[in-house]
């Protein structure tokens, strides 16, 4: 029977024995390299997991901060759509103000091109052939209306206009006076007379004067000499218009007598103030003056009562109180020409404008 050898023997355990130890040597060093990996993953997880709570955080703050402007644009949002509610709401309202506007530049312009209402009666207990002079009267009116328009232009709101034969006056001299109310429908106005001579140059004169002291209404000149010499000249126009037509008697001289040489030779002022301009004993004087000077105006340029008229219409439309200052503007604007060799500002320092 065949036995191995103790060589072969011995050999075949080494071999065992180093197979063995060096499988226990691979699967030490096995274990070892599992562990280090283990240990860089666990790590790394560590270092994952800080990053995304790193990344969590600013998510969660991002997100914090699109609901914050989220929040803010909405309210942007709702107050813009507030704002444009507001400005449509705005806009209708001034287009609702446009339109009354117009309306009522509509409504002004029917009321400026209608004419007023005339009406005449008595109220005077003496005066005799009433009926006749109160046709009289109405005669003279329709004559010089149209008359009055073409010099002068439109009257200024005026709705109605009563001729009434009265006992007595209030300011006791005058020849005739006129009394305003203003209401709804525009302005009324009363010219009072005491009596009436279709052949007086006083009577005839003093109607025509009122009714175009009415023309102005609510835009009448300030101070009251301008007022008192623009009515005083446009009167000695009408009347020689109405003298041309063969409507009323060939009066000869009209109110103005005033001379150049008289005019520019006086030494009197006209005064601004209401009250010196009507109590002084020289206003016949001063209706002279004053009337002098607007009436050279209205002869060097036939159609300057009509333009200043309408400048200071628009005025009033404005809102404006027609002042002293806006009166010599007016004339400025309007005027076309010279005045007895005067420039317009050279003739605005005479005696008729150059107030005291």
């Amino acid at each position: 029977m065949y036995r191995p050898s103790r060589f072969i023997v011995t050999s075949f355990i080494c071999l065992l024995v180093a197979t063995c130890a060096y499988t226990t040597v691979l699967w030490s060093v096995d274990r070892s390299t599992y562990s280090y990996l283990l240990k860089a993953k666990e790590d790394q997880l560590v270092v994952a997991s800080e990053r995304n709570q790193i990344l969590a955080g600013r998510v969660a703050s991002i997100e914090s901060d699109l609901a914050a402007k989220q929040a803010a644009l909405d309210k942007t949002s709702k107050d813009l759509t507030a704002k444009i509610k507001e400005l449509d709401a705005a806009a209708k309202r001034i287009q609702d103000q446009q339109s009354q506007l117009s309306a009522n530049a509509a409504e002004l312009s029917k009321l400026r091109n209608r004419p007023p209402l005339f009406s005449f009666k008595v109220e005077s207990s003496t005066l005799v052939h009433a009926e006749q002079k109160k046709a009289d009267v109405q005669n003279l009116v329709t004559a010089a209306y149209d008359v009055i328009t073409e010099v002068y232009s439109q009257p200024y709101l005026l709705h109605s206009v009563t001729i009434a034969f009265v006992d007595s006056f209030t300011t006791p001299n005058a020849a005739a006076e006129i009394v305003i109310s203003n209401d709804k429908d525009g302005l009324s106005l009363t010219i009072r007379l005491k009596d009436f001579n279709k052949s007086d140059f006083n009577d005839v004169n003093a109607v025509i004067h009122e009714i175009i002291h009415s023309f102005h209404g609510l835009a009448v000149l300030e101070p009251v000499a301008y007022e008192e010499g623009i009515t005083v000249a446009a009167a000695d126009i009408v009347m020689a218009k109405l003298i041309a037509q063969g409507k009323i008697p060939a009066f000869s001289p009209l109110y103005v007598r005033l001379t150049a040489s008289q005019y520019v030779g006086t030494s009197l002022s006209l005064p601004r103030s209401y009250s010196q301009f009507y109590s002084s004993p020289n206003t016949g004087n001063y209706y002279q003056l004053t009337g002098y000077g607007w009436l050279q105006l209205a002869k060097t340029d036939t159609q300057f009562l009509k333009k200043f008229n309408e400048a200071i219409y628009e005025q009033k439309r404005n809102g404006n109180d027609i002042t002293e200052t806006i009166v010599l503007q007016a004339i400025r604007n309007t005027f076309k020409g010279t005045v007895s060799g005067h420039s317009i500002d050279s003739w605005l320092n005479t005696k008729a404008f150059a107030l005291l």
